[in-house]
């Protein structure tokens, strides 16, 4: 088995990963190497090519411009994408036009459909009300998060609903049962919505008291770059060229990380005499290193945590606690493939409005109680909307993972399905072809992003964060989005963390 005696290892080559490398570099400090388990770069940034487009299995969109160095990089790049030349050229003032904006009803040009399962269109009017109440209710809880400090947590879905009803009531008539059951209906579209946002599986399991914890950057929140994230990924590696690249290892999962202990029964000493290193065991070699950067997702970390490090009880109490109170979800896309488009040209986005629940109620609906996946797992589809840069392609968000262990056909078949139901349309043909994100699926990352969950305290994040200080001297730190205390769940939140913990060693130097 080979040996490798370095300073730092690099865990995983996603963005976290990649900002780590760069900036040790950029600051001279070569003594490292990066061990990938999967076999490339990027991490939840998955870009393909498909014909002369590109589609997008994880990360898609910036989010965020003032303070945001993925959009400086892309947009002093040229990367993003023609079609927000418009946002590219706001003055500062105007960026605040754009900020949480994600389906603008004065933009004429565009076409938002709001279908029910009868295949009828949601009232314009109710629904541009109603989508003003709930993003009122959003704000208001994020101001009460933030204005309040809560000994007890509360769950989201509770405050969310009641605070909807409150501003419906300026608007509507809510004894009109007619009208209520349509607002109930929106509600169920929009938190559908947000679960795709938060990456939770309900709005239920999410913290009302860390709420506000999340910081929005000023600016367009939906920004693709021009050939998706692979093309930010290709500038980040571009940077440092060989220096980056050479010191890739793709392939090499990590296996244990053994810290020595001290006695006749030390695993560690097996490999390596000196006590002030950590012992990396790979599948084919072994890595004897000074200090490691772990960047792995918080689901991989849920899921392996305790059998990863050897002994276990180096992990501190309160990390491995915030490890399990935090929140981690799939979102997911299917992406169907036409021989043609059958949508208007100007279509944003096809929003499946369900409407028939007089048998169940609207709670138990939200938090999938006697909820049978099976049956049902397409109800959980959010929206579909158009791909970009193709005129025969629907991308359909959904925040579940049943999807994951169907074959191709049976998901066509069920979108299909979907698709005629919603469009009142029996003409509407079968999707020549899928493809499908398997987030949870993938041991490697079980899951796609994080968030506060209910129950978590607000300092989870930075529990999770915090190096460990070995007491013989070596030093484990760790970076990914889910380790950012206020720009969890997104890409410049892992470049951040990267830069954050290649800092941390920097400064030991």
């Amino acid at each position: 088995m080979k040996k490798l005696s370095i300073q730092t290892a690099i865990i995983g080559a996603g963005i976290s990963g990649i900002a780590a490398a760069n900036n040790l570099l950029d600051h001279d400090y070569e003594d490292f190497l990066i061990f990938e388990a999967g076999h490339r770069i990027g991490g939840r940034c998955h870009t393909f090519t498909h014909g002369e487009g590109i589609l997008e299995l994880g990360a898609q969109f910036i989010h965020g411009q003032v303070g945001n160095p993925i959009y400086q990089l892309a947009a002093e790049n040229n990367l993003i994408d023609e079609c927000y030349s418009q946002i590219l050229h706001d003055s500062d003032q105007d960026l605040d036009k754009h900020n949480g904006l994600k389906i603008n009803f004065e933009d004429k040009e565009v076409v938002q459909l709001f279908l029910t399962e009868q295949g009828f269109d949601v009232n314009q009017n109710l629904i541009e009300t109603a989508y003003s109440c709930l993003n009122k209710s959003v704000r208001r809880a994020e101001r009460h998060s933030l204005g309040t400090e809560l000994e007890q947590d509360e769950q989201m879905g509770f405050f969310f609903y009641e605070s909807y009803l409150n501003f419906c009531r300026n608007y509507f008539n809510l004894e009109d049962a007619k009208i209520k059951k349509s607002l109930d209906a929106l509600f169920l579209w929009r938190c559908k919505w947000e679960n795709v946002e938060n990456s939770c599986h309900s709005v239920f399991d999410l913290s009302l008291r860390n709420f506000s914890k999340f910081v929005e950057l000023r600016g367009s929140q939906i920004m693709e770059p021009k050939r998706g994230y692979q093309s930010i990924i290709d500038k980040l590696i571009e940077k440092n060229g060989p220096k980056f690249t050479s010191r890739v290892n793709l392939g090499q999962e990590l296996d244990k990380i053994l810290t020595c202990q001290q006695n006749a029964d030390c695993e560690h000493c097996l490999y390596c005499e000196d006590s002030a290193k950590l012992v990396l065991l790979f599948a084919d070699c072994v890595v004897m290193c000074n200090q490691v950067v772990l960047t792995m997702s918080l689901g991989f970390l849920k899921e392996n945590i305790k059998k990863l490090f050897e002994p276990c009880d180096v992990v501190p109490r309160e990390k491995m606690e915030a490890i399990g109170r935090l929140g981690f979800g799939t979102v997911n896309k299917i992406i169907l493939e036409y021989e043609k488009r059958f949508w208007p040209e100007n279509l944003e986005g096809i929003n499946l409005v369900w409407s028939n629940m007089d048998e169940e109620n609207l709670f138990d609906r939200i938090n999938h109680v006697k909820f049978n996946q099976a049956e049902r797992w397409s109800e959980d589809i959010c929206s579909f909307e158009p791909a970009l840069g193709f005129d025969n392609i629907l991308i359909g968000w959904i925040c579940g993972s049943y999807h994951e262990r169907l074959g191709d056909q049976e998901v066509i078949d069920e979108c299909t399905e979907l698709l005629r139901k919603f469009l009142n349309r029996h003409d509407i043909p079968r999707a020549r072809k899928v493809f499908m994100s398997k987030w949870k699926s993938n041991r490697l990352f079980k899951g796609s992003y994080s968030y506060y969950a209910f129950g978590s305290k607000p300092g989870d994040i930075d529990a999770l964060a915090k190096p460990i200080r070995l007491e013989t001297g070596p030093m484990v730190y760790f970076a990914g989005e889910a380790t950012h205390a206020e720009f969890y769940s997104t890409v410049h939140g892992a470049y951040l963390s990267g830069i954050r913990e290649s800092n941390k060693i920097l400064e030991t130097l």
